[in-house]
């Protein structure tokens, strides 16, 4: 065999290379969506602190939706728990009619106030009381915000060109290469 051959020879590496190099690039891949889990998860967590000092939900929610949206295993659902408190609070107190006295009103939202039961059933145990416990006058029902606008859902993509996404990918290339020269190995 002559020098000029040698160099125009494809080169083949034994599948048992190729093999190794696509379980590498598995391990890689693998490394890349726990690290996307991590970061999301670090994003969700900024969202809830906002969420719990009122300050920056909105931009913090902006930063999660765009990493979620643009890398794999981060399909995620956050809800703003803090901020329904606070607005479903509003809605009491904005119901509660003039006439009542606050003393009443009062009365009522110490006995109902329970941080274990949730907010609608504790508006509809501060109607109950007032109506029981306060002077004759017509109450409306409470009408709490609906808890579904405070729930936030974000789905990842099937795949992406992120880290995880590239390895995985060449990985199964490479898994098909290993399969391929197994195959003419034969």
């Amino acid at each position: 065999m002559d020098y000029q051959s040698k160099l125009t020879k494809p080169l083949r590496l034994h599948w048992f290379v190729y093999l190794l190099l696509a379980l590498s690039l598995v391990a890689i891949g693998l490394q890349g969506l726990r690290q996307n889990n991590e970061r999301m998860g670090e994003l969700k967590a900024a969202v809830i602190t906002a969420d719990e000092t009122g300050e920056g939900v909105d931009l913090a929610l902006q930063d999660l939706g765009s990493f979620v949206f643009n890398h794999m295993n981060t399909t995620t659902q956050v809800t703003l728990a803090s901020e329904y408190s606070r607005d479903a609070q509003a809605a009491i107190e904005a119901s509660q009619p003039d006439d009542i006295g606050a003393e009443v009103y009062e009365q009522a939202r110490v006995e109902c106030e329970n941080p274990n039961v949730p907010l609608t059933a504790r508006a509809s145990c501060i109607a109950e009381y007032v109506s029981a416990n306060g002077p004759d006058v017509d109450t409306d029902p409470i009408e709490l915000p609906a808890e579904s606008s405070y729930v936030y859902a974000f789905s990842a993509p099937l795949w992406s060109a992120d880290v995880a996404g590239l390895s995985l990918f060449v990985a199964v290339v490479v898994g098909g290469l290993a399969v391929t020269s197994w195959l003419r190995s034969e």
